[in-house]
Formats: structure tokens, C-alpha cells, sequence
């Protein structure tokens, strides 16, 4: 790097940091089902329990990097929040090296680096999971594979095959998104190229040590579940939204039972809930079920785009036109590609943002290169590139404003209820995600949200089989709850938000 672009990243740097320590007090209790899963598996393998911690459904990597951190600060919560911060760094590192690649002017390097330090505090603070990693690997693999001669490195196969490997650590559709993604690139350099020999030995070495690092997790992870898988995944979330969603969601009115002591709850592993696979081309039914998420999901998909920037669909555009009039055509080429494919196995199911995480990066860089693409003067460009990257930081810069003391009423609630010394397996009549939550600051099992949806003989005889010793009430019109607990459960503790009953007749 030149001299200047070393004081740009060290600058870039210097403000994450001094931005997250000004904000991580007021996101410090920012923690969600999802986040607490991962802390769980972590801790199994800092117990040394490694087969319980082998987990098809969650991705093995924030764990494994977690237990280290949860090492070193004890707080699990505070730890995954130092990780996210080192992700946040490496994100600044990955996309640094993008823009460094597409060849960018160094004001315009800068201008989108100021503006990915706002979406990378975001992400970095107001979800903890699995995709703030993943977005990031992504980037730092399209920072690999955009340089211009790429595929002509002799070493090339070995790194790629490494990234694509951790992106599969990191969640298990990074393994799909890397094979397509990685031979829809190999196959446009093979064609494009006049000596073929290198890019074709490049693809074929690179995805043979990408299946065989892949075999290090594929492995022990279908011996636990007795079938060949390269994750749970996928076939859980397609079943929760397919024909056969009622099917899935009937046992989650029932008590659930944790997948093993050292789990919080049931969502530490919720593999076995489902095992079936439902196939949309089985029937005429299934065809039309799928159609009607397609249809869903398509206008949801760019109205994702649309939350990072008001200009995503004209950016995606100009891309698309430039692919055609063969301006930054590799690029334009490599860019739309992986937005596609970062989006194209969650459109036949369903979206969150976090999901999308890598566009964001991808579409501030395509802008970019648009814009050298369309205009000669420098100044034009600079101007409307501003423009462009302040339509970028408003739904970051919006959201952590909105966010700010999220999950804090959790966190009161715990403290408002730890002089009860509630300890022993719980259970509640609704709101699952609060009391996964509340459930992990006490150290119990959570059974789930259960009762209101069961005969009360049933609900009883479920109380007494997992020896629910409290129960939290959420909803004042649970009559049939009610009558199942009258008998056997005390009132200890009432507030606006809930009231905690605790078995009396064991």
C-alpha cells in the first residue's frame, strides 16, 4: 500500500474503534435466541463436551472463536460482542482489499470505507450471529477473486479452497454460495480466457481441497445424525415454510425437551424437531405452494436491496447495462453474481436482512465502478458518489439509533427476579424469544411456550413429566392455563410484563 491508503486503513480503523467503545454500553445487553444457541455450543466444547457441541443446525466457526474469548473475559455475553468487534475489523480489512482490487481512486476508496465503517458498527452492534461473519468472509473471498489475474496464481486453488471451506464453517450456506458462486466465476474466466489450462486446474484443484476440508465437519456431523449432511439447516427452515409448516410447528405447543444438559433450550438444536424433507416438484400442490413463495419472496428480496440504499435498483441496473455494453464487464460480472447467489436458496423460503449482509458491500463497490464506467470527470464522480454513499448511511445510521439499550428490558427483568432464586426447569404460555433469553441469565432449562394451544389433562400431565417447577404467564386470558396450574403452582412473583408461578406439589 501506499502511503497514504496505510493512513486511510489505519484511520478507518482508529474510528470503528473509538465508535464501538462509545456505543457498546448502550448495546451491551443486545443478545437473541439465536446468539445464546452459539454461546451454548461454545461453552460444550469449553466443558470439553465435544460430541453434545457437534451441531448440524448451528455453524461450528463464532463458536469455536467464541470459546476463546469466553475464555479470556467469562462473560459470554460481553465476549461475543469483543468477537463481533474483530469481525467488524476484518470486514474493514476484506473490503479495504475489494475496493484495492476493483482499482478505485483513493477518494473514492475513502468515501466507501467512511461510509462500510457506519454499516459495519450496525452489524457489528445490533445483532449477534453467525452472518456478520459470514458477509464478511464473503467479502474477502470477492476481494480474492475479482483481481484481474486471479486464476493465473499458481497458489490460487489452495487459498481459495481455505475461504471457501470457513465460509461453509460459518454457516452452512456458505457451502452452496461458494460452490456456485466460485464455478459461475471459474466458468466466465475458462471461457474468456485464450490459455485455459491454468484457470481450468485452478477451479478443479481449488473445489477438490475445498470437498475434502469440507469432510472435516460433513463428517462428524452426519455421524451424529446417522445421514449424510452438510447441514441441518436448510431442510428445517424450507419444512418451517413449506406446505408441511403445521407439521413442524405441532410439537412447539407441546413441551419441548432440550436436546442435552447443557443446553438452555430446545432452539440449541432443533434438527430433530422435523426430519422430513418436502420436494416442490412432488406434486401439483407442492408446485404451487413454492410458486407462492417465489412471489412473496421476490418483491421481499428487492425491497432488502432498497433498506441499504434508495438507489439499489438503479445501481443494479447501471450493472446490469454495463454487463452488455462490456464495461468492467469481469467485475460487473463477479459483483451480480454473488448478490444472485447470496440470494437465490433463501428466496424459495424467506429473508431477514442479516442474511443479505455481503450487498451491502457489494453495491457500494458496483456504484463505484458504475460510476468510472459512465463519467470522465473526477470531480462529477466524486460529487455524485457522495450522494450516493449518504443514501448508504441512513438506514445504518437509523437503525443503531432505533436500537439503542436493545433487549435492555430483558436484562431488568432478570435482575428484578435474581433475589427469587428462580432455578429448575421453566415453561411459559407465550413470548418464546424473551424467555430463551431471560431463561439463559438463569441458568435453567426452558421447555418453551406451551399450554394454550392443549387440553389442560395434557398440559398437566406435560408440567409433571419434565418437572416444569415455574411457569410464566404472559397472557392475562389463559383461562385453560390456568385451571392446569390453580392445584398444583403459587403465585411468587407479579409485574406488569408477567407473573411466575412455582410448582407447590412435587
Amino acid at each position: 500500500m501506499k502511503r497514504n491508503e496505510r493512513i486511510l486503513f489505519a484511520s478507518a480503523n482508529f474510528i470503528y474503534f473509538i465508535l464501538f467503545i462509545l456505543l457498546l454500553p448502550f448495546f451491551r445487553h443486545q443478545i437473541n435466541p439465536d446468539s445464546i444457541s452459539l454461546i451454548n455450543i461454545a461453552q460444550k466444547y469449553l466443558h470439553g463436551e465435544f460430541f453434545l457441541a457437534v451441531n448440524g443446525y448451528w455453524p461450528p466457526l463464532v463458536s469455536w472463536i467464541l470459546s476463546v474469548f469466553i475464555l479470556i473475559f467469562s462473560n459470554p455475553i460481553l465476549s461475543f460482542k469483543i468477537l463481533s468487534f474483530f469481525v467488524g475489523l476484518f470486514a474493514l480489512f476484506a473490503f479495504f482489499r475489494l475496493l484495492t482490487n476493483l482499482e478505485l481512486s483513493f477518494v473514492r476508496k475513502t468515501m466507501a470505507m467512511g461510509t462500510a465503517i457506519i454499516g459495519i458498527l450496525y452489524f457489528s452492534m445490533a445483532v449477534a450471529s453467525s452472518d456478520f461473519l459470514t458477509a464478511s468472509l464473503m467479502v474477502f473471498y470477492l476481494s480474492m477473486i475479482v483481481k484481474k489475474d486471479a486464476f493465473e496464481g499458481k497458489h490460487f486453488f489452495l487459498e481459495i479452497g481455505v475461504i471457501g471451506f470457513l465460509l461453509y464453517l460459518s454457516k452452512t450456506y456458505g457451502f452452496f454460495f461458494f460452490l456456485a458462486h466460485f464455478s459461475a466465476a471459474a466458468l466466465a474466466e475458462i471461457i474468456k480466457k485464450k490459455e485455459k489450462k491454468q484457470a481450468s486446474l485452478n477451479y478443479i484443484f481449488g473445489i477438490l481441497v475445498f470437498f475434502t476440508l469440507s469432510m472435516l465437519w460433513v463428517i462428524p456431523i452426519s455421524m451424529k445424525y446417522k445421514t449424510f449432511t452438510v447441514g441441518t439447516t436448510g431442510k428445517f427452515n424450507y419444512a418451517s415454510f413449506g406446505p408441511v409448516a403445521e407439521e413442524v410447528r405441532r410439537p412447539y405447543i407441546h413441551a419441548m425437551e432440550l436436546p442435552d444438559s447443557l443446553s438452555t433450550s430446545s432452539w440449541d438444536d432443533p434438527s430433530n424437531v422435523y426430519k422430513n424433507a418436502w420436494n416442490p416438484l412432488s406434486s401439483k400442490d407442492n408446485m404451487k405452494h413454492q410458486a407462492k413463495l417465489l412471489k412473496k419472496n421476490i418483491p421481499w428480496f428487492i425491497d432488502l436491496l432498497n433498506s441499504f440504499s434508495y438507489l439499489s435498483l438503479v445501481i443494479l441496473i447501471a450493472a446490469i447495462t454495463f454487463i452488455f455494453l462490456k464495461k468492467k464487464r469481469r467485475e460487473f460480472y463477479i459483483l451480480l453474481s454473488a448478490l444472485f447467489f447470496s440470494a437465490a436458496g433463501y428466496i424459495m423460503i424467506a429473508f431477514e436482512q442479516r442474511y443479505l449482509w455481503m450487498n451491502f458491500f457489494v453495491l457500494i463497490a458496483m456504484s463505484a465502478i458504475a460510476l468510472d464506467s459512465a463519467i470522465k470527470k473526477e470531480n462529477v464522480k466524486n460529487m455524485l458518489f457522495a450522494f450516493i454513499m449518504l443514501t448508504f448511511i441512513v438506514m445504518p445510521a437509523r437503525n443503531l439509533y432505533s436500537d439503542l439499550n436493545i433487549n435492555r428490558d430483558i436484562y431488568d427483568a432478570y435482575q428484578e427476579i435474581k433475589p427469587l432464586a428462580i432455578k429448575g426447569n421453566t415453561g411459559s404460555d407465550s413470548n418464546r424469544a424473551f424467555m430463551t433469553t431471560l431463561s439463559f441469565y438463569l441458568k435453567n432449562h426452558y421447555y418453551g411456550a406451551f399450554g394454550k394451544e392443549i387440553e389442560t389433562e395434557t398440559f398437566k400431565t406435560e408440567l409433571k413429566e419434565n418437572n416444569i417447577k415455574y411457569y410464566f404467564m404472559f397472557d392475562d386470558e389463559s383461562t385453560s392455563v390456568y385451571d392446569g396450574l390453580k392445584n398444583d403452582y403459587e403465585l411468587i412473583y407479579q409485574a406488569e410484563k408477567f407473573r411466575i408461578l412455582r410448582r407447590i406439589n412435587e
